[in-house]
């Protein structure tokens, strides 16, 4: 099975497709991923903070390290490049069942279940 990236968005702002940030090439940018399995209108979210080198560049002046899963490191904001990235990672990956593929997701962004006991519901 292969997973379906249904759409993106952020919290941040209204419409990532009509977004411009003041400085193309030095922002950050939550943005959420919805992806579920093909046939299944639902989807769970994954997070990845969209940036630039210039943005971590000027982050690192003040702070002494950064760590880095969740981040996607890009030149400048174009919306179908960023959809691009997530689809591309979507294609590359595969599993028997869900949570296969959204272990192997989490790899690269923040899977709203990731750290979720069913057990204990945390």
């Amino acid at each position: 099975m292969k997973p379906d990236l249904k759409y993106i968005h952020s919290p941040e702002v209204d419409d990532l497709k009509t977004y411009s940030p003041n400085e193309y090439n030095n922002f950050c940018l939550l943005v959420q991923a919805m992806i579920g399995l093909p046939n299944d209108e639902s989807g769970e979210s994954f997070d990845f903070l969209i940036c630039t080198p210039k943005w971590i560049e000027t982050l690192l002046e003040r702070e002494k390290f950064i760590f880095g899963k969740g981040y996607i490191v890009i030149q400048e904001y174009h919306y179908n490049i960023i959809f691009e990235i997530i689809q591309d990672l979507c294609d590359r990956i595969s599993g028997d069942n869900w949570i296969t593929i959204a272990t192997k997701l989490g790899r690269y962004g923040l899977w709203e279940f990731e750290d979720f006991d069913p057990i204990n519901k945390k």
